[in-house]
């Protein structure tokens, strides 16, 4: 998955995350013993993208790289830009599953969401979020919605995280119109779950892997724990470099958190 905000160049940026989901930017613990190209992402796609305002989301359950409807946006002019490609894991190829997901909100600007990992355990949220798929993913998006409401963003962030023990790993990708969050989890796949970040003039671009086709821009590692907040018209970033401990079992708390009255959000 990847995020691009600023001077958005959809071509380049699709055409990245397409050699991504080919499994062929990297190595990494999961494609080791097979070597590149043995961990393709091929069970759908998503992309978000924000212009003068509005978002427009297209997903497909078809590979990216075999689709040609994704060259139908590659023209689109953005502001933002959030990609994301599928390997499916506990839950069937759908569109309901795929990502990016979106939630509207009463008076607020709508939120994506992007997440790379799998959760197996239990993730409570609050009622009045009904996810339509069937993705620990969704179910991880109302989770940290609910938690919005009763911390700041990091805060909720890391709490949240810390409730799961049965993961891979868990990165995300959470974005509104003024203001981008993505959040490095403590993981068992430190060069998979490893993102990078690249900075110009007038673009931020963070992705799951370094973008082999942006031979112009250097890439920064990411670490595991790390919280990276952007505001996105100023285009100014902060790391929260805050290292995560060990994971506990929280889900009493958790419950006791979901049962009691939804507080103001704090985005």
């Amino acid at each position: 998955m990847a995020i691009s905000i600023g001077n958005v160049n959809m071509t380049a940026l699709i055409d990245g995350v397409i050699t991504m989901a080919r499994d062929l930017s990297s190595q990494h613990e999961l494609n080791k013993q097979e070597g590149p190209g043995s961990w393709t992402h091929d069970d759908g796609w998503g992309i978000a993208y924000l212009h003068e305002g509005k978002w427009h989301i297209t997903r497909s359950t078809t590979t990216i790289y075999d689709d040609p409807s994704v060259n139908e946006l590659r023209a689109k002019k953005a502001e933002i830009a959030i990609i994301h490609v599928r390997k499916k894991m506990g839950s069937e190829k759908a569109i309901h599953n795929t990502h990016p997901f979106f939630h509207e909100r009463a008076k607020r600007k709508p939120v994506m969401f992007c997440h790379n990992g799998f959760i197996d355990e239990e993730i409570m949220h609050d009622e009045m979020y009904r996810p339509v798929g069937k993705t620990d993913s969704e179910k991880l998006f109302f989770s940290l919605l609910s938690d919005l409401k009763r911390d700041n963003l990091v805060k909720a962030i890391r709490k949240n995280f810390k409730r799961y023990e049965k993961l891979t790993g868990t990165n995300i990708i959470l974005a509104t119109e003024d203001q981008s969050v993505i959040a490095i989890r403590k993981n068992k796949f430190p060069q998979y779950y490893k993102m990078q970040l690249a900075q110009t003039e007038d673009t931020i671009i963070i992705s799951s892997e370094a973008l082999q086709n942006m031979p112009y821009v250097t890439w920064q590692p990411l670490e595991q724990g790390d919280v990276i907040q952007i505001k996105n018209k100023k285009l100014k970033l902060k790391i929260h470099a805050k290292k995560l401990p060990e994971s506990k079992s929280v889900q009493k708390a958790a419950q006791h958190i979901y049962n009691s009255p939804p507080l103001e959000v704090q985005t």
